[in-house]
């Protein structure tokens, strides 16, 4: 039972001590439950409101908090949000130790403690989909139903699938940058650099959390996204990825955030433009919605000429704008910094055939004047991007490249060491050991271990990949551990055994 310390030892040298030291080894297994307080746990019926009460991350506390100001203090004739707590909900599929195929019931069943009811099977089925892979999104109901509008609109629930927790910003701002080809094959627009803008996991959070309400709030675009085709649809697209992108933005800052995230995203976002709209365009068919993927996200010029305003107005006169006020701004920066159909349609034909798009322009003879302004505008355009990537996109050190090649300096760690881990963080906590079989200090015991895990991934970059297997290693085991530990392998090279069961 002392793998987990010593592989961490060993292995991530300062890990362990990071997390303010194991409870030992050897008394978390004394510790370990009875049979009669495994029946006990087994016996307790666990709620949704009981979790929800119960197992509270910081995470959890910052969504909350979230929530509960967009809903007190939201524009007009929009709907009300309900975030899906990514911590509460698999917690809940695994105290209950749930089979997958009941996941949807339970998302139904968590959504009913929030008044969001009435949504159809195939809505249903796509939020639980969304929800398990633990991938940010938003499902507004104008853009599900799009003649929903008015005092319907306003009185409807929007479902929003939060920022993953586990994920750094770092994590979180590479997956932009990351294609895949037709094949299945993993392409690397960032080809092992990094990214240098300074957003921390928490700021990331805040961001993409606003984000995804904002986007349930823009009555003017998102409904189209439904209903267009073809070019049409990757503008409507575009469009509202600039509202939503405005709005995240607008929300932080007026909750508190530095106005200095706004040029921060602003340059992750100009960044990942210039790094994939080569490749993509060398990836994907112009029929595939992919190979607009830089059109759609280039929000970038939105993004600065909101800095821009809040400079003028200055931060604390931003803040004092109203819901309504915040709206309008949006919808008129995204008027006047989206791109046109003709502009987006330059850059995808520079993207595709560089130089010689123009020649082909020519060809078909479009008027002179015409073309010397597509130059203009995507010279300009593909100068601007150029220049903020050189700042944000930092060279891999050698160090780091060699490690990478010589596959990665963090071992993996065996099922059975991360249990030894979970039996010593969580059954040796004093509650748990105070108040026997109780749920309510076993769920508060992980809670602790899940922030604790959350502050060394912030804290300590360097050692992500052995902290992220923690953490995925808590989120894949049964939080009061009924199932029997696995048995220690005697030999690294034989075959792991199995996870906890969730």
């Amino acid at each position: 039972m002392n793998a987990f310390k010593k592989v961490l030892l060993t292995s991530v040298a300062s890990l362990t001590l990071a997390f303010g030291g194991a409870v030992n080894a050897q008394q978390a297994q004394n510790q370990a439950p009875s049979p009669a307080q495994t029946q006990t746990q087994k016996n307790d019926t666990v709620s949704v409101a009981r979790v929800q009460r119960d197992y509270v991350t910081r995470a959890s506390q910052r969504l909350a908090a979230l929530e509960k100001r967009i809903n007190a203090s939201r524009p007009s004739g929009t709907p009300r949000i309900a975030f899906v707590d990514l911590d509460q909900v698999s917690t809940t599929l695994q105290l209950r130790q749930l089979p997958l195929q009941q996941f949807p019931g339970l998302v139904t069943e968590y959504l009913g403690t929030k008044n969001v009811t009435g949504l159809a099977p195939q809505e249903l089925v796509a939020i639980s989909q969304v929800t398990f892979s633990m991938t940010a999104a938003s499902f507004a109901p104008q853009a599900l139903r799009p003649g929903l509008t008015g005092d319907a609109l306003a009185q409807a629930s929007a479902v929003v699938v939060p920022y993953n927790p586990n994920f750094s910003a770092q994590d979180y701002m590479a997956k932009s940058f990351q294609l895949r080809s037709a094949d299945g094959e993993p392409l690397d627009a960032l080809d092992g650099a990094k990214l240098n803008v300074q957003i921390t996991r928490e700021q990331m959070a805040d961001i993409v959390d606003a984000k995804g309400a904002w986007r349930a709030f823009d009555t003017r675009y998102l409904p189209g996204v439904t209903v267009a085709q073809g070019f049409d649809q990757v503008m409507a697209l575009h469009r509202t990825e600039v509202f939503s992108d405005l709005g995240a933005l607008m929300q932080t800052v007026k909750d508190g955030g530095s106005a200095s995230l706004v040029s921060e995203y602003a340059n992750f976002r100009a960044t990942a433009v210039a790094a994939t709209e080569g490749l993509r365009a060398k990836t994907y068919e112009s029929d595939n919605i992919n190979f607009y993927g830089a059109i759609v996200g280039t929000t970038y010029p939105a993004l600065f000429e909101l800095q821009a305003r809040i400079e003028k107005l200055g931060v604390e006169n931003f803040r004092k704008l109203t819901p309504d006020q915040l709206r309008d701004m949006a919808y008129d920066i995204t008027e006047k910094t989206a791109l046109t159909p003709e502009q987006a349609t330059h850059l995808s034909g520079v993207a595709a055939l560089g130089a010689e798009y123009f020649r082909t322009l020519q060809q078909n003879k479009v008027d002179p004047a015409a073309i010397d302004a597509a130059v203009k505008f995507v010279t300009a355009a593909y100068e601007f991007k150029a220049a903020i990537a050189e700042k944000t996109i930092a060279p891999q050190d050698a160090g780091e490249a060699l490690k990478d090649m010589m596959g990665g300096g963090t071992p993996s760690l065996y099922p059975y060491q991360i249990y030894d881990f979970l039996q010593a963080k969580i059954m040796g906590d004093k509650d748990v050991v105070a108040h026997p079989g109780d749920v309510k200090y076993l769920l508060q015991a992980r809670k602790k271990l899940v922030d604790e895990s959350r502050d060394l991934l912030d804290k300590h970059p360097e050692k992500a990949d052995a902290i992220r297997q923690i953490i995925q290693g808590v989120f894949m085991s049964d939080p009061l551990l009924r199932t029997e530990p696995p048995r220690p392998q005697t030999s690294p090279s034989k075959r792991p055994p199995p996870l906890l069961q969730a």
